[in-house]
């Protein structure tokens, strides 16, 4: 199964796809063309180096390299920002931008970075592979997602930041990061999917945490059946 904006279920031969119509609840064979992409994607795809706070406005969470060589004044910004899985610490760093050019290109006037914390692999969670990171409300902000440290053993941090880099909360869901398989977004409850943490001589759990966007309050359910 798989959800973006609709429910879709794939067959056990792999060879149909079906769409669930939110009105009737109706199962549609779908068109194979839409339907392949995102059974092929992954998590990182849900996951985006930035989001734009204004038309001239662009908040990033960037390494000091990537803002010193793809993000600097007189670059260019698409509006695609797909966030690289490198392991690296990210600070917040917000782009001044000029006019809309073909295709949402923008040309970065200016750059300063708005603080000194550093967030290690971090990215905003996104509500599809082609859509805009997801925007919360009361208060507004983002969803950010990171690693609770370097190095093996690291689990996935969840957190609310508002559009000047000050995060409001934060939750840790106890997947370890790089075991992460699926993002299920929502701006209201977004789930996660992969495993807990490597333990000696034990199977790592599967689990499935869901996040109240609006507290940081987690539950999280065992897969193993």
């Amino acid at each position: 199964m798989e959800f973006d904006q609709r429910l879709r279920i794939m067959t056990a031969d792999r060879q149909r796809v079906y769409e669930v119509t939110p009105e009737t609840l109706q199962a549609v064979l779908a068109n194979p063309r839409r339907a392949n992409s995102p059974f092929d994607s992954t998590s990182q795809d849900f996951l985006s180096s930035g989001v734009r706070i204004s038309p001239t406005e662009w908040l990033g969470v960037l390494s000091p390299k990537a803002a010193a060589v793809v993000y600097k004044p007189k670059a260019w910004l698409s509006r695609s920002n797909r966030a690289d899985d490198a392991k690296e610490q990210r600070s917040f760093y917000r782009l001044q931008l000029g006019p809309e050019l073909d295709r949402g290109n923008r040309e970065i006037l200016s750059q300063e970075r708005v603080s000194a914390d550093e967030y290690f692999n971090a990215a905003f969670v996104r509500a599809g592979p082609d859509a805009d990171p997801l925007r919360l409300s009361g208060p507004d902000g983002f969803l950010m997602i990171y690693t609770s440290r370097p190095g093996l053993g690291g689990t996935l941090v969840v957190a609310h930041m508002d559009t000047v880099g000050k995060i409001l909360w934060s939750t840790d869901t106890g997947i370890d990061r790089f075991k992460l398989s699926q993002i299920l977004p929502d701006p209201r409850f977004i789930a996660f999917i992969g495993t807990r943490p490597p333990v000696a001589d034990k199977v790592s759990e599967p689990i499935l945490i869901i996040v109240d966007s609006q507290s940081g309050a987690a539950s999280a359910v065992s897969l193993w059946q």
